[in-house]
């Protein structure tokens, strides 16, 4: 956060606009609750990259900006905003991470609209994907879709998952995602009432 800080006071007109970072200071400012902060911030730097046809890093600045949108729990935009990322990913043959992860908001996103058959297909198809991918991007889509799953009611396929990325988080020292995992964990064990 300083370093980006620091840069915005050398530049020009206060902005990054090809800065992978600035596409991260929304996720940031979502965390702290910070939510309009966090739009305006998302907002300006897809409006800048679109302004500068900066096209591979549109796919990281509407990816951002649904994730706002997804905190402010506007599940329509965020399933827009995700598909327009999705495609630009697709287009341009950008990194597994980025698909996978983008999928499994998606998946989130039909969720949380109600349309679990559509969250389920989408979860198992990108936990699929997800199984030949690197520690950190198997165990982040587990750690989704696992959560996803305990809220669909689905608790002993969600443990499963969830016990399995548990040991990748732990070894990356991933905290901030192992915390989530405990706390779908925590709500799973609370919906059986019958802790491990």
């Amino acid at each position: 956060m300083r370093l980006y800080q620091w840069c915005l006071r050398v530049s020009g007109d206060r902005s990054l606009p090809g800065y992978y970072i600035q596409d991260a200071i929304p996720y940031i400012y979502c965390d702290w609750g910070e939510l309009e902060k966090a739009l305006e911030l998302a907002e300006k730097s897809l409006s800048m990259k679109l302004r500068y046809q900066m096209t591979d890093s549109l796919p990281s600045a509407y990816s951002s900006l649904a994730y706002v949108h997804f905190e402010l729990a506007d599940y329509e935009k965020t399933e827009e905003l995700i598909t327009k990322t999705l495609q630009l990913l697709q287009k341009h043959g950008e990194e597994r991470f980025y698909l996978i992860l983008n999928r499994m908001v998606l998946a989130w996103a039909r969720l949380a609209q109600g349309h679990w058959v559509e969250a389920r297909e989408q979860i198992d198809k990108t936990l699929a994907e997800a199984e030949n991918q690197t520690d950190q991007v198997c165990s982040m889509a587990q750690m989704l879709a696992g959560t996803a799953l305990a809220l669909m009611g689905n608790l002993d396929e969600a443990e499963d998952i969830l016990l399995k990325a548990e040991v990748s988080l732990r070894k990356m020292n991933f905290r901030i995602r192992l915390c989530d995992n405990y706390k779908a964990l925590a709500y799973i064990y609370h919906a059986r009432a019958d802790p491990p």
